[in-house]
Protein backbone atom coordinates (compact mmCIF):
# COMPACT_ATOMS: atom_id res chain seq x y z
CA UNK A 1 0.00 0.00 0.00
CA UNK A 2 1.71 3.24 -1.10
CA UNK A 3 2.13 5.90 1.70
CA UNK A 4 -0.44 8.17 1.20
CA UNK A 5 -3.25 5.69 0.29
CA UNK A 6 -2.46 4.00 4.18
CA UNK A 7 -2.46 6.99 5.68
CA UNK A 8 -5.82 7.99 4.03
CA UNK A 9 -6.58 4.46 5.19
CA UNK A 10 -5.72 4.71 8.70
CA UNK A 11 -7.65 8.25 8.85
CA UNK A 12 -10.54 6.54 7.46
CA UNK A 13 -10.31 4.03 10.41
CA UNK A 14 -9.45 6.63 13.37
CA UNK A 15 -12.79 8.43 11.79
CA UNK A 16 -14.60 5.28 12.01
CA UNK A 17 -13.62 4.11 15.66
CA UNK A 18 -14.03 7.60 16.91
CA UNK A 19 -17.28 7.88 15.45
CA UNK A 20 -18.60 4.84 16.65
CA UNK A 21 -17.20 5.58 20.23
CA UNK A 22 -18.89 9.03 20.13
CA UNK A 23 -21.99 7.35 18.90
CA UNK A 24 -22.27 4.76 21.70
CA UNK A 25 -21.71 7.13 24.52
CA UNK A 26 -24.57 9.36 23.41
CA UNK A 27 -26.86 6.66 22.68
CA UNK A 28 -25.99 5.77 26.52
CA UNK A 29 -26.50 9.18 27.74
CA UNK A 30 -29.75 9.99 25.91
CA UNK A 31 -31.37 6.55 26.32
CA UNK A 32 -29.34 4.74 29.40
CA UNK A 33 -29.31 1.17 30.14
CA UNK A 34 -31.63 0.40 27.15
CA UNK A 35 -28.97 1.39 24.46
CA UNK A 36 -26.87 -0.87 25.80
CA UNK A 37 -28.10 -3.61 23.46
CA UNK A 38 -28.01 -1.57 20.36
CA UNK A 39 -24.53 -0.72 21.24
CA UNK A 40 -23.22 -4.01 22.73
CA UNK A 41 -24.59 -5.96 19.58
CA UNK A 42 -22.94 -3.08 16.40
CA UNK A 43 -20.83 -0.07 17.76
CA UNK A 44 -18.72 -1.57 20.36
CA UNK A 45 -17.84 -4.85 18.56
CA UNK A 46 -17.13 -2.53 15.57
CA UNK A 47 -14.56 -0.22 17.35
CA UNK A 48 -13.01 -3.67 18.29
CA UNK A 49 -12.29 -4.92 15.16
CA UNK A 50 -11.49 -0.84 14.11
CA UNK A 51 -8.99 -1.21 17.14
CA UNK A 52 -7.61 -4.41 15.73
CA UNK A 53 -6.93 -3.01 12.29
CA UNK A 54 -4.82 -0.31 13.50
CA UNK A 55 -3.01 -2.48 15.94
CA UNK A 56 -2.11 -4.65 13.01
CA UNK A 57 -0.98 -1.69 10.97
CA UNK A 58 0.57 0.15 13.78
CA UNK A 59 2.09 -3.67 14.62
CA UNK A 60 3.82 -3.72 18.02
CA UNK A 61 6.29 -0.99 18.66
CA UNK A 62 6.30 -0.28 22.17
CA UNK A 63 5.42 2.55 23.93
CA UNK A 64 4.59 4.51 20.43
CA UNK A 65 1.15 1.53 19.83
CA UNK A 66 0.15 2.07 23.62
CA UNK A 67 0.39 5.92 23.06
CA UNK A 68 -1.90 6.09 19.59
CA UNK A 69 -4.39 4.11 21.21
CA UNK A 70 -4.39 6.08 24.79
CA UNK A 71 -5.08 9.22 22.31
CA UNK A 72 -7.74 7.57 20.95
CA UNK A 73 -9.29 6.60 23.62
CA UNK A 74 -8.96 10.13 25.07
CA UNK A 75 -10.28 11.93 21.94
CA UNK A 76 -13.55 9.77 22.05
CA UNK A 77 -14.05 10.52 25.71
CA UNK A 78 -13.09 14.35 24.65
CA UNK A 79 -15.16 14.50 21.64
CA UNK A 80 -18.39 12.83 23.50
CA UNK A 81 -18.22 15.79 25.97
CA UNK A 82 -18.23 18.53 22.90
CA UNK A 83 -20.96 17.01 21.32
CA UNK A 84 -22.88 17.08 24.73
CA UNK A 85 -21.59 18.43 27.72
CA UNK A 86 -24.63 16.25 30.03
CA UNK A 87 -22.80 13.23 28.48
CA UNK A 88 -19.28 13.48 30.58
CA UNK A 89 -19.96 11.15 33.04
CA UNK A 90 -21.07 8.61 30.27
CA UNK A 91 -17.45 9.86 28.44
CA UNK A 92 -15.81 9.04 31.47
CA UNK A 93 -17.02 5.29 32.07
CA UNK A 94 -16.34 4.92 28.44
CA UNK A 95 -12.59 6.13 28.67
CA UNK A 96 -12.03 3.48 31.82
CA UNK A 97 -13.54 0.78 30.21
CA UNK A 98 -12.12 1.22 26.58
CA UNK A 99 -8.64 1.86 28.48
CA UNK A 100 -9.01 -1.38 30.75
CA UNK A 101 -10.18 -3.12 28.00
CA UNK A 102 -7.57 -1.15 25.28
CA UNK A 103 -4.83 -3.06 27.25
CA UNK A 104 -5.98 -6.37 27.67
CA UNK A 105 -6.68 -6.11 23.85
CA UNK A 106 -3.42 -5.15 23.11
CA UNK A 107 -1.76 -7.92 25.43
CA UNK A 108 -3.55 -10.50 23.86
CA UNK A 109 -3.57 -9.58 20.38
CA UNK A 110 0.23 -9.49 20.16
CA UNK A 111 0.39 -12.56 22.10
CA UNK A 112 -1.61 -14.21 19.61
CA UNK A 113 0.63 -12.36 16.73
CA UNK A 114 1.62 -16.01 15.60
CA UNK A 115 -2.08 -17.16 14.67
CA UNK A 116 -4.41 -15.93 11.76
CA UNK A 117 -6.15 -13.03 11.71
CA UNK A 118 -9.86 -14.03 12.39
CA UNK A 119 -8.30 -16.04 15.25
CA UNK A 120 -6.10 -12.96 17.12
CA UNK A 121 -9.12 -10.45 16.14
CA UNK A 122 -11.91 -12.84 17.96
CA UNK A 123 -9.74 -13.87 20.75
CA UNK A 124 -8.59 -10.46 22.02
CA UNK A 125 -12.31 -9.26 21.81
CA UNK A 126 -13.42 -11.92 23.98
CA UNK A 127 -10.89 -10.52 26.55
CA UNK A 128 -11.32 -6.73 26.08
CA UNK A 129 -15.47 -7.06 25.44
CA UNK A 130 -15.48 -8.85 29.03
CA UNK A 131 -13.65 -6.53 30.47
CA UNK A 132 -15.60 -3.49 28.66
CA UNK A 133 -18.81 -5.12 30.14
CA UNK A 134 -17.81 -5.21 33.29
CA UNK A 135 -16.06 -1.69 33.92
CA UNK A 136 -18.55 0.66 31.60
CA UNK A 137 -21.72 -0.09 33.78
CA UNK A 138 -19.89 0.24 37.37
CA UNK A 139 -18.38 3.15 36.13
CA UNK A 140 -21.63 4.57 34.59
CA UNK A 141 -24.07 3.03 36.99
CA UNK A 142 -22.49 2.08 39.81
CA UNK A 143 -22.55 -0.83 41.99
CA UNK A 144 -26.27 -1.22 42.46
CA UNK A 145 -26.96 -0.02 39.06
CA UNK A 146 -24.92 -3.16 37.27
CA UNK A 147 -26.31 -6.81 37.33
CA UNK A 148 -23.97 -9.73 36.96
CA UNK A 149 -26.48 -11.03 34.03
CA UNK A 150 -25.97 -7.43 32.46
CA UNK A 151 -22.27 -7.94 31.65
CA UNK A 152 -22.76 -11.24 31.16
CA UNK A 153 -25.28 -10.48 27.77
CA UNK A 154 -23.02 -7.16 26.64
CA UNK A 155 -19.85 -9.38 26.95
CA UNK A 156 -21.66 -12.18 24.81
CA UNK A 157 -23.30 -9.58 22.49
CA UNK A 158 -19.91 -7.65 22.34
CA UNK A 159 -17.99 -10.64 21.19
CA UNK A 160 -20.83 -12.33 19.04
CA UNK A 161 -21.06 -8.65 17.04
CA UNK A 162 -17.14 -8.67 16.75
CA UNK A 163 -17.38 -12.09 15.10
CA UNK A 164 -19.74 -10.75 12.62
CA UNK A 165 -17.76 -7.47 11.81
CA UNK A 166 -14.33 -9.44 11.73
CA UNK A 167 -15.71 -11.62 9.18
CA UNK A 168 -16.98 -8.83 7.02
CA UNK A 169 -13.79 -6.88 7.44
CA UNK A 170 -11.90 -9.71 6.61
CA UNK A 171 -14.22 -10.93 3.67
CA UNK A 172 -13.75 -7.48 1.94
CA UNK A 173 -10.25 -7.16 2.96
CA UNK A 174 -9.53 -10.46 0.87
CA UNK A 175 -11.77 -9.47 -2.12
CA UNK A 176 -9.92 -6.04 -2.27
CA UNK A 177 -6.55 -8.29 -2.73
CA UNK A 178 -7.94 -10.12 -5.59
Amino acid sequence: MAQGTARRSNALVIALFLGSAVAANLAVNAWGQPALVFTAWVLIPFDLITRDILHDRWKWRGSALWRRMALLILAGALLTCVASWNAREVALASFAAFAAAGAINAIVFHRNLHRSRYFRMNISNLAAASVDSVVFPLVAFGVAGTSGELCVAQAASKFIGGLLWSAAFLYIANRNKS
